[in-house]
């Protein structure tokens, strides 16, 4: 065997390989875990406890996207409307909205399509549905089949093109797990 001046010939072991593998996956899982811890240092949840969207760490409240309106949506019970005046004819002014009030549970039509978007204790689903509202959504606070917590549905959508466009606003509201969910 001639060699060249300044070749080397390196010879690795199975040792030497397994030891390498070990080095290269232990550096991945250092580099893994602080991604993870600063990802989720970073995360900021959507809603707080009085279920009022959560300010920035800049003291700003988030800049959610404008509802869209290109697609129809199911409608979501009517706003609610001020005593009748003295001429009889409603004020068009709402009623101021309460964050604290009492959302009902109700049970979703058999065989329609609804959106899951979570599923939590009673006071934080309550403030989902509430801030869903807000935001134009029709969504209802419904039994889970685990005890203690309620699912958070959007809908009835009786089209495919609603169910995609409702999927998608809630995608854009950081709502990206939304599960089909039938009765």
């Amino acid at each position: 065997m001639n060699h060249s001046e300044g070749e080397k010939e390196l010879v690795l072991g199975n040792r030497q390989l397994l030891s390498f593998f070990f080095v290269v996956v232990a550096l991945c899982g250092v580099f893994f875990a602080i991604g993870y811890i600063i990802g989720r240092s970073a995360a900021k949840p959507l809603i707080t406890e009085n279920g009022a969207p959560s300010p920035v760490a800049d003291g700003q409240r988030s800049a959610l996207p404008p509802p869209d309106t290109s697609l129809p949506l199911p409608s979501a019970e009517p706003p609610p409307t001020r005593p009748v005046q003295e001429t009889g004819t409603p004020s068009a002014e709402p009623a101021p909205v309460n964050s604290n009030r009492i959302v009902a549970v109700t049970v979703p039509e058999k065989g329609i399509p609804y959106l899951q978007v979570t599923a939590l204790a009673r006071p934080d689903a309550e403030a989902v549905v509430r801030t869903l509202k807000e935001q134009g959504f029709p969504a209802i606070l419904t039994q889970s089949s685990k005890e203690g917590f309620f699912r958070v549905l959007v809908g009835p959508y009786r089209e495919t093109a609603q169910l995609s466009a409702g999927k998608d606003r809630l995608r854009a509201l950081g709502f990206a797990n939304t599960i089909v969910h039938r009765q």
